[in-house]
């Protein structure tokens, strides 16, 4: 923690220290030799909604149409090149108010959405009957990578255009 003379620079640390954050939750080994998973999804996933911020009104493609990235739509961000994901409007959907929002205002997950810590594979698998299994190693890599090729002028860029820090 640092102080800041401008919010975009703020932005930035607390990003890395939610990284940095949610690293240490995956690290960490419960007696049941579980990782502490949801905290490090709830980071993840507000790093995906700063980063859907931060690219409104970019482009991306959700099945084979390109769609903006909007104020009520960040989370359309996770089909943007930064995260290669490949991801339906409703799978999008799924993510956000499954787990996003759920987990970080009421501490619960929807039922059917599954946290698990299996290090290869997809970050997002469905099922037929709509279950959502959450690998949490592969979204933190995918959200750091994202992060690590993500243009931190942009940030800088939505704030001021956007006016995000009053």
């Amino acid at each position: 923690m640092s102080e800041h003379l401008n919010p975009w620079s703020l932005a930035e640390e607390a990003i890395e220290e939610y990284l940095t954050a949610s690293r240490s939750c995956l690290d960490y080994k419960k007696q049941d030799s579980g990782c502490l998973g949801y905290p490090s999804v709830l980071l993840l996933l507000c790093i995906v909604n700063a980063l859907g911020t931060y690219l409104r009104n970019e482009d991306v493609i959700i099945e084979g149409k390109k769609q903006q990235i909007t104020r009520g739509k960040p989370f359309r961000v996770l089909n943007h090149p930064l995260f290669k994901q490949d991801l339906t409007d409703a799978q999008i959907g799924r993510i956000e108010e499954a787990s996003r929002n759920r987990l970080a205002h009421n501490a619960l997950i929807d039922p059917g959405v599954v946290l698990t810590p299996v290090t290869t594979g997809f970050a997002f698998k469905f099922t037929d009957n709509d279950d959502v299994w959450i690998s949490v190693p592969v979204l933190h890599a995918v959200v750091a990578d994202a992060w690590t090729h993500f243009d931190k002028s942009k940030i800088k860029y939505a704030i001021e255009a956007f006016r995000l820090s009053g």
